[in-house]
């Protein structure tokens, strides 16, 4: 059977959960960015039986389990070499939202016996897909062109070529300067399919160790536009309508249901429109309606909160990320909002530091 690499073309077609995490469960030995998937189908470290000296974590998220960085620098591994005798299980399907969690958590998450449930809430788009949801009848339902496959692959390839445009000229500024400043002949060749080591990772890779380096992920138009409507989704419409803030805290609630008598954490993760001043500008101009820029996690911390549950609010760590030359904190990929190697080493750091809190309260106890 051949397996390819999950094409936007045909995201989200199936919105049944159970099928959904069977369709983005990836191929066991499917190599991104010089590591394995396991046998499992996540982007980890072939999982294991518990040892009763270990301290088990089961990290649930979107694509920020994939991270896009190679495994080593994960946070999930950072967290697990900063705290040892902890294990970090990184589980976690790209583009999926707390129904998913939810279900990861009861079906995948939960027979691993873990210590310490921890789920990711991507402000970004976690609290944005809510927005815009109503009832819609049945005969709405089948006609609605939205739903009708030839429709929405047609209005994607318009899209994906449009996109491919944008991204042409800016992939070729970012080349240029790192054929200037990481010749070619320098690096290392990696076969397809190949392994990286850790120690060769930064040579292939070498925005990891220098991110003004990257090449971009997607167009600044397209980045701009991106940000500007998470941002305003999240830092606008949400505040101001209370049936999607109950909504979303009904799933909220499902998700500290089904950990049932186990630790649950909740690790609030900020968009970079929050963490990085140049692209909040960009959002700031485009938003006419004003902003509240950092209200999505004051809600969220003021929920758990009031419902006993524990939290980490990765934002202020990551605004005092030290900038770099140029100004930037660049703790993301270059127009992506996800981590770079500098935003996992933040976010695994302060994820280390609550294991071991949590460890050393067990070892006490114990003493007792």
């Amino acid at each position: 059977m051949v397996r390819t690499m999950p094409s936007p073309l045909f995201a989200k077609v199936q919105e049944d959960v159970e099928s959904l995490v069977r369709l983005k469960t990836q191929h066991p030995g499917w190599m991104f960015l010089g590591f394995p998937f396991n046998k499992d189908g996540w982007y980890d470290e072939e999982l294991s039986p518990k040892s009763p000296d270990q301290f088990r974590v089961v990290s649930i998220s979107d694509s920020f389990a994939w991270g896009t960085v190679p495994h080593h620098y994960h946070f999930t591994t950072v967290c697990e070499r900063l705290a040892p005798g902890s294990e970090v299980l990184n589980l976690g399907l790209s583009a999926t939202g707390p129904d998913v969690y939810e279900y990861i958590l009861r079906h995948y998450g939960q027979p691993l016996d873990p210590d310490l449930i921890v789920v990711n809430l991507f402000i970004g788009n976690d609290l944005q897909e809510l927005i815009g949801i109503k009832p819609n009848p049945w005969p709405g339902r089948v006609f609605d062109r939205e739903r009708l496959l030839t429709y929405r692959i047609s209005k994607r390839l318009l899209i994906l070529s449009r996109e491919s445009k944008r991204k042409a000229a800016d992939v070729a500024a970012v080349t240029a300067r790192m054929a200037a400043t990481s010749p070619v002949e320098n690096r290392i060749l990696i076969r397809p399919g190949e392994r990286i080591v850790p120690q060769h990772l930064a040579e292939v890779f070498p925005w990891l160790d220098d991110p003004p380096l990257e090449p971009p992920v997607i167009s600044s138009a397209s980045f701009a536009e991106i940000e500007v409507s998470r941002a305003r989704a999240t830092c606008h419409a949400f505040n101001l309508a209370p049936q999607w803030q109950a909504e979303f805290f009904l799933r909220m609630r499902r998700i500290a249901a089904a950990a049932g008598h186990t630790p649950i954490l909740f690790v609030l993760i900020p968009d970079e429109f929050q963490v990085e001043e140049e692209v909040w500008q960009i959002v700031e101009s485009a938003s006419p309606e004003g902003l509240d820029r950092f209200r999505p996690q004051e809600l969220l911390s003021e929920w758990c909160a009031l419902n006993g549950l524990s939290w980490i609010d990765l934002l202020p760590y990551l605004r005092a990320a030290p900038p770099l030359e140029d100004g930037g904190r660049h703790v993301y990929h270059r127009q992506d909002t996800h981590f770079n190697r500098r935003g996992h080493e933040i976010a695994g750091r302060v994820l280390a530091e609550e294991v071991r809190r949590r460890m050393e309260a067990i070892d006490t106890t114990t003493m007792r």
